[in-house]
């Protein structure tokens, strides 16, 4: 089950990467193949200490990317409400 899970985060994060329909940028992009690493690393590494540290990675990239979105979302609406006379 959890190995589906990491399959599963790959291949979307893969996409991510791969896509033009998603328009988020290098950094975005590099934090998409954080993930696709990191889930390739805790499905086919023969160590059992791996796993955290790809937890740990996979976290922390997501979050990030979430931060960058909510940022760019609010800097956005920002810029938009002193467009308005």
């Amino acid at each position: 089950m959890i190995t589906a899970l990491y399959v599963l985060l790959f291949l979307w994060s893969v996409w991510c990467v791969a896509s033009r329909q998603v328009k988020d940028g290098v950094v975005g992009r590099l934090g998409y193949s954080a993930i696709a690493i990191a889930a390739a690393a805790a499905v086919f590494s023969k160590h059992a200490a791996t796993i955290p540290v790809s937890n740990s990675v996979i976290i922390f990239a997501v979050a990030l990317i979430g931060a960058r979105h909510f940022t760019l979302k609010m800097l956005h609406a920002w810029h938009a409400s002193r467009k308005q006379p």
